[in-house]
């Protein structure tokens, strides 16, 4: 039920969130091959999503605070452009206390858990970069830890707003998650990380958010690599590798959908956490050589 009213209610938003977009200007317009899109599109989606999922984080305090303060230094990166160094710090102070007092870590655990934190906030900005791809990782990510490993209920809620927005963002999107959107699904997915670490519970987390993580350390590897720095944007990411393997931006997406889903379900089934961390790192070498993304082609 959480699923179906946290869809509906982010579909009606995200209609109302495109139109206010168009309106009052807030477009990602063209800009080469770091933004090919055809026209200008709003990128006010991750307004509608925090409004959708208000009923649900009203009931989760210590998530409902980290989640506004991510929607809003996205947001103003969105709209003006926020310092690097800023931003992370913001991010490692929001992890820092979360943990700390919310989850009642101690500080130094805390101080460990803050960059993990930062690191999957970044690394769900990081593969924002085609229609569909994090949206649709945020929707099968959730899912598959409410069904197959029966975690947070909140993640049904979470999981039906991104999927509302899926809806308009599946390519061709009419309408973007911009950072502030994709700040509040690393956010989200970075206070599972965090509330399952000591549990049995932290393999899955960590390996639903691996592909994320996987794509943000070869991305800093690859530009240090090509002399550049790590935070320059390419197009080089494992979406852009799998769209020039497609042609196709629907069919990338919904292969990656589909590859996820079952990737995620089959850990679930595994024994114990050292097989599914091997196989998590043996995917990892294949991905990275038979994706080449230690090589920087492109911008």
């Amino acid at each position: 039920m959480e699923f179906l009213l946290a869809c509906s209610l982010s579909i009606f938003m995200t209609f109302v969130f495109r139109h206010i977009g168009i309106k009052f200007g807030f477009l990602d317009k063209p800009a080469g091959k770091l933004k090919p899109h055809e026209t200008a599109i709003p990128y006010t989606g991750g307004t509608a999503i925090l409004l959708s999922l208000i009923p649900w984080l009203i009931h989760e305090p210590g998530y409902m605070v980290v989640v506004v303060s991510l929607w809003a230094i996205g947001f103003i990166d969105d709209v003006k452009g926020l310092n690097p160094s800023l931003r992370l710090m913001i991010e490692l102070l929001a992890g820092f206390l979360f943990s700390l007092y919310y989850l009642n870590n101690s500080f130094f655990e805390s101080l460990f858990l803050a960059f993990l934190f930062a690191a999957v906030v970044n690394a769900f900005n990081m593969i924002d970069g085609m229609d569909g791809v994090c949206s649709g990782v945020v929707v099968v990510s959730a899912l598959v830890l409410v069904i197959v490993f029966q975690l947070h209920p909140l993640l049904l809620a979470f999981a039906g707003t991104f999927f509302g927005f899926f809806v308009w963002n599946f390519p061709p999107a009419k309408i973007f998650l911009g950072d502030q959107g994709s700040y509040i699904a690393g956010a989200f997915m970075g206070m599972m990380l965090l509330n399952s670490y000591g549990t049995e519970s932290f393999i899955p987390v960590l390996a639903v958010v691996w592909l994320p993580l996987l794509d943000l350390s070869a991305g800093f590897l690859r530009r240090i690599i090509a002399g550049k720095s790590p935070f320059e944007g390419d197009r080089d990411h494992f979406y852009d590798k799998l769209f020039s393997l497609t042609k196709e931006n629907k069919k990338a997406t919904t292969i990656l959908s589909i590859m996820m889903a079952f990737l995620w379900s089959v850990l679930g089934l595994l024994p114990n956490a050292i097989m599914s961390v091997s196989l998590l790192c043996l995917l990892s070498v294949v991905l990275v050589f038979k994706l080449k993304l230690l090589k920087q082609q492109s911008i």
